[in-house]
């Protein structure tokens, strides 16, 4: 029996278009943090538009070879679990038994067009399952994927005493699914970003060196308190209009400084007469989350105090060969791979050492194993060989200047 619950306020004086329903939904999801909360209102939205007798959404979530129920909502929570415990695995209709044909064509599936009514009311999954819940013959499906091991569908079945369910149906089905599934995809991806927002925020404050880090346009996204004793002081550094770093008050305009931080967001050159090096650095392994910055030196001493360590995210400007293309090419593990960019971006082995925060004899003894690997003989012949493989080398812009 459909036990379908009073629509929510967010939702109850919706018009019954789907573009408006759509609009007013996607609303209501901005205004929601949980995700149990996200798929039982875009179940709600939908049933109002497309009527049914039953009616569910789940996200399921396969890893390790586990697969598991990530978040779900229906009209009928005994209909799902149900399904779940017992009948999803003889389901004619699953995204597994159609090999994802239903994920490929991005059009929602129509029961009839996988199995005749008359077919299907010989198939365990009826005479078991949906005949018990009202003799349901007629199903309309959606499948999306919302990441790598991530699948949420959204499911309406009706009785044999109601009318198929339509191509338009179909359509404002897909319309739904499609923006909700981009939704979720796009909330998760901003979490992720905060948290390794966080987690740089966390080890840059583990720093006395003060450190920036720049997004692709130049911007300074987040400071450690080493750097934020910089700006407050205002004498050598401030932040612009556009949060761009600039020379303060005791640098003139004619200074290598401002010359540094002028290029920061360019190519990769440094000033006229202070010190800037160019690191290739990685975060976490990944193939997204590339870092180069500069060490840019705000006094002739450049002592670690006075040196600033800029980070900029920008992952096609990132002087980085793919740690996979070295393996494969060279047979380099994960660690000789970023000494073998950070050797790309210029840095010498005790730059490597302090960047990478391991021992210089570490350091060499990881680079005599590339020498041995790449049939080289010296450590300018090894950077020579990783520069050559590096396309668009002058806009990198490497090399250190003074």
């Amino acid at each position: 029996m459909n036990t379908h619950a009073t629509p929510p306020p967010e939702l109850s004086a919706l018009p019954p278009t789907p573009e408006a329903v759509l609009l007013q939904l996607l609303t209501a999801l901005d205004a929601t943090a949980d995700e149990q909360r996200l798929l039982q209102l875009t179940l709600d939205a939908v049933v109002r538009l497309i009527p049914c007798c039953q009616a569910f959404a789940y996200e399921w979530e396969e890893a390790g070879g586990v697969a598991r129920l990530r978040a779900s909502a229906s009209t009928d929570s005994q209909f799902l679990n149900d399904y779940f415990a017992r009948f999803r695995s003889i389901d004619p209709f699953s995204p597994e038994a159609l090999r994802n044909d239903a994920l490929r064509n991005d059009r929602g599936i129509v029961s009839r067009e996988v199995m005749a009514p008359d077919e299907l009311r010989h198939h365990p999954f009826h005479t078991r399952f949906l005949a018990p819940h009202g003799d349901l013959v007629y199903g309309l499906s959606h499948y999306a994927r919302t990441g790598p091991q991530h699948l949420i569908s959204l499911r309406l079945f009706r009785g044999a005493d109601k009318e198929p369910f339509s191509a338009c149906e179909r359509d404002a089905l897909r319309l739904f699914h499609t923006h909700v599934a981009h939704r979720l995809r796009e909330r998760r991806r901003i979490r992720q970003l905060e948290r390794e927002l966080a987690t740089h925020r966390a080890a840059a404050n583990a720093w006395n060196r003060p450190i920036f880090l720049l997004n692709a346009a130049g911007a300074v996204v987040t400071h450690n308190a080493a750097a934020d004793q910089i700006l407050r002081d205002g004498r050598r550094l401030v932040l612009d209009s556009e949060r761009r770093l600039a020379p303060g008050r005791k640098y003139d305009h004619a200074s290598g400084l401002n010359g540094a931080l002028r290029d920061i967001a360019g190519k990769v050159r440094a000033g006229s007469r202070h010190r800037s090096r160019c690191l290739a650095l990685r975060t976490d392994g990944s193939r997204i989350a590339r870092y180069y910055g500069l060490l840019v030196g705000l006094d002739p001493t450049s002592s670690p105090a006075t040196t600033l360590l800029i980070l900029i995210d920008n992952l096609q400007a990132a002087p980085c060969h793919d740690p996979d293309e070295l393996r494969g090419l060279f047979g380099f593990t994960a660690t000789e791979s970023r000494i073998a960019n950070a050797l790309v971006g210029g840095l010498s082995t005790e730059g490597i050492s302090q960047a990478f925060l391991i021992r210089p004899d570490t350091v060499r003894t990881h680079i005599k194993r590339l020498l041995a690997k790449t049939g080289t003989r010296s450590h300018a012949e090894l950077q020579k060989l990783l520069i050559r493989l590096t396309p668009n080398l002058t806009a990198l812009a490497r090399t250190e200047t003074r």
